[in-house]
C-alpha cells in the first residue's frame, strides 16, 4: 500500500484550489468544514474524496463500512438505516512532524495538536484561542479529558508513561449533534 499512498500524495492538485480545514474550527464549532455530526455518507466522500482505508465492520451484512478512514482521521457512522456521521476521531498521528495525516485532497490545519502537546500548552493554547473547555470525568484516572460547547473531546496522559507523549486524541461526537 505504500506505493498507493505515494500515488495518492503525488497527485495533489493545486494547493491554491484546496479545501483548507481546522481542527480548532472542529473544536470550537463541532464542524470540519462543512461536514458535521449528522452528515451523509455522500457528503463525507463528495469533499474528501475515497477514503485511504475501510473498516471491515459493516453497516449490515452487505452495507457499506461502518468507518471511511483519511490518513490519521476516522469517520464513523451509524446504523444501516440512518447512514449519518457519528462520530470523528483520531487517536494516532502519522504525519509529517507526527501531525495528523489527512487526505491529499484537503489541507487540514493541526491547530496546536500533537503528541509532545503537554496539558499545560494545550490549556494556553485554548484559552489564547478563546476556546472554552470543560474536564470531562473519565473512567480512566490516568487520562485528563477536556469537552467543548460543539462535543468536542481532546484527552491527554495525566502522568504519560515512559517513552509515551502526553497528547492521545481528539474527537467530536454524536451528543454535540
Amino acid at each position: 500500500t505504500l506505493g498507493m499512498h505515494q500515488a495518492t500524495l503525488s497527485s495533489v492538485a493545486d494547493p491554491a484550489n484546496m479545501t483548507h480545514l481546522s481542527l480548532l474550527t472542529l473544536l470550537r464549532e463541532g464542524a470540519l468544514g462543512p461536514l458535521r455530526i449528522g452528515s451523509s455518507r455522500e457528503s463525507v466522500t463528495s469533499l474528501l474524496g475515497p477514503p485511504s482505508d475501510v473498516s471491515t465492520i459493516r453497516l449490515s451484512h452487505s452495507g457499506p463500512p461502518a468507518i471511511l478512514k483519511y490518513g490519521d482521521v476516522e469517520f464513523h457512522f451509524g446504523s444501516p438505516s440512518e447512514q449519518h456521521l457519528t462520530l470523528i476521531h483520531a487517536d494516532v498521528l502519522t504525519g509529517p512532524g507526527r501531525t495528523v495525516a489527512f487526505t491529499a485532497r484537503v489541507s487540514l490545519d493541526p491547530w496546536v495538536l500533537c503528541p509532545s502537546l503537554s496539558v499545560t500548552e494545550f490549556l494556553a493554547a485554548a484559552a489564547n484561542a478563546g476556546l472554552l473547555l470543560q474536564p470531562m470525568a473519565h473512567p480512566d484516572p490516568d487520562l485528563v479529558v477536556f469537552s467543548t460547547a460543539a462535543g468536542g473531546q481532546v484527552g491527554f496522559y495525566a502522568d504519560p508513561p515512559a517513552g509515551e507523549p502526553p497528547f492521545l486524541w481528539f474527537s467530536l461526537t454524536e451528543s454535540a449533534a
